[in-house]
């Protein structure tokens, strides 16, 4: 009983993941288009593209030189980055950063308009990595499973295991890409970080408020992961109904 109750979870699970997954990369590929024409400087600091180009190239990994501004040792797809922000990898002209950094000197003054270009890279590429690792793993699982050999790999059941960090870790780098990536504007275009700071609000005051939402998060995440090892040791034959569910939160917290 055990195995066909795993058999099920966890082809469920891959198909969803495979399903919203993909759906997901989808949905990010147009908000890079729409990135590319709202905050072009956030795109070209994705790519650590210095120079505009036309077709422009995806870079997979590059030595980037922030003081020379240029990368060194990039391994780069041809057209690639054309291929993401305007769906053609023949043609497609993308801006650099300097010429960005340029314009952007021009319409609101000296300054530095350019973010943290290796960080907002490299912090990318991981996101994309473990998006393409999760995708990958959930369809290979899914043939496992069709092949009633995913019970059987024991192998492949410790890697299942360890991606459940993987969305976490995705989100996390791309809410850094999004945020990082806007500096130095707080509102793109309209007003400085530097600008927004609180004339009302203390830095105690931000600090209580930051470690208060710490220690919320904290305790919710050891009752999850609490409730989560208790249902996980009973297996099916300990967890009948939702009723044990409303047992073990009871017991918690009582």
């Amino acid at each position: 009983m055990r195995q066909s109750f795993y058999r099920r979870s966890a082809k469920w699970g891959m198909v969803i993941a495979l399903v919203f997954g993909t759906l997901g990369a989808l949905a990010g590929h147009h908000q890079g288009q729409y990135i590319t024409k709202v905050q072009p400087m956030k795109m070209a600091a994705m790519e650590a593209l210095w120079e505009t180009q036309d077709p422009a190239p995806f870079s997979l990994v590059a030595n980037i030189d922030t003081k020379a501004q240029k990368n060194t040792n990039a391994l780069e797809i041809p057209g690639g980055l054309s291929f993401l922000t305007q769906n053609s990898f023949t043609s497609g002209k993308v801006e650099g950063i300097k010429d960005l950094q340029a314009k952007a000197e021009a319409q609101y003054g000296p300054g530095n308009y350019i973010p943290d270009v290796p960080a907002i890279f490299w912090t990318f590429r991981v996101m994309v990595a473990s998006g393409s690792l999760m995708l990958l793993v959930a369809f290979v699982g899914l043939i496992l499973n069709a092949k009633d050999k995913l019970v059987e790999n024991r192998t492949f059941l410790k890697i299942m295991f360890w991606m459940l960090p993987l969305p976490f870790i995705a989100h996390s780098t791309g809410w850094f890409v999004a945020e990082a990536g806007r500096q130095p504007w707080l509102v793109y275009g309209l007003q400085l970080t530097a600008d927004g700071a609180s004339k009302s609000v203390t830095a105690p005051e931000i600090m209580t408020t930051i470690i208060g939402f710490t220690l919320v998060y904290i305790v919710a995440a050891i009752a999850a992961i609490y409730l989560a090892v208790e249902h996980i040791k009973k297996g099916p034959d300990g967890n009948p109904s939702h009723d044990v569910v409303e047992k073990e939160e009871a017991r918690l917290w009582n």
